[in-house]
């Protein structure tokens, strides 16, 4: 599901978020108002955020593969291991990588929602930051798009590494 999500991001995202700031306008001609208001909506770059956010959750399963390997080569054992059947440390080992990703994934779908104050970007938006004159609407590009592709986003956080997780089996390289 991750390689699915970053293909997702890859492909679709970078064509709805490559013009986000350029696109975005407000109806005022006050220098550095837009800059502003822009950087008010979009503290970080959700593309920047979910790529962050997948890296980190990648984090666990690489550390319990490359445990895994270690422990391979000093068992010298070639056979495929299911998650039943793992030694106790290392079954122990897995089910915390499983829970540290399982808390990554909510966390960053926690932290996504205040940065951006919910799920849902709306068309326009109202900013009143110094130093424009006073509260003007600014207007975002491409908002049903970038809609789409958030719930997506974070459906595919919360709801696929409960159920991904369980199915998974570790094989040892032959």
């Amino acid at each position: 599901m991750l390689l699915f999500r970053v293909m997702v991001l890859t492909v679709a995202g970078r064509r709805v978020w490559k013009d986000d700031q350029d696109g975005f306008s407000c109806n005022t001609a006050q220098p550095g108002c837009v800059t502003v208001c822009f950087d008010q909506f979009f503290p970080i770059s959700q593309l920047r955020l979910w790529t962050l956010q997948m890296l980190l959750v990648s984090c666990p399963a690489v550390f319990i593969a490359l445990h895994i390997k270690y422990k391979k080569a000093e068992e010298s054992s070639t056979e495929d291991i299911s998650v039943e059947k793992m030694p106790g440390c290392m079954f122990c080992i897995y089910v915390s990588s499983v829970f540290c990703r399982i808390g990554l994934e909510l966390g960053f779908t926690v932290l996504f929602y205040h940065i951006y104050g919910g799920f849902t970007l709306s068309r326009i938006m109202t900013c009143s930051e110094s130093p424009c004159p006073n509260s003007v609407e600014c207007y975002v590009t491409r908002p049903s798009e970038k809609n789409v592709i958030t719930y997506f986003m974070i459906t595919s956080s919360i709801f696929l590494p409960p159920r991904q997780h369980c199915r998974t089996r570790v094989h040892y390289p032959k």
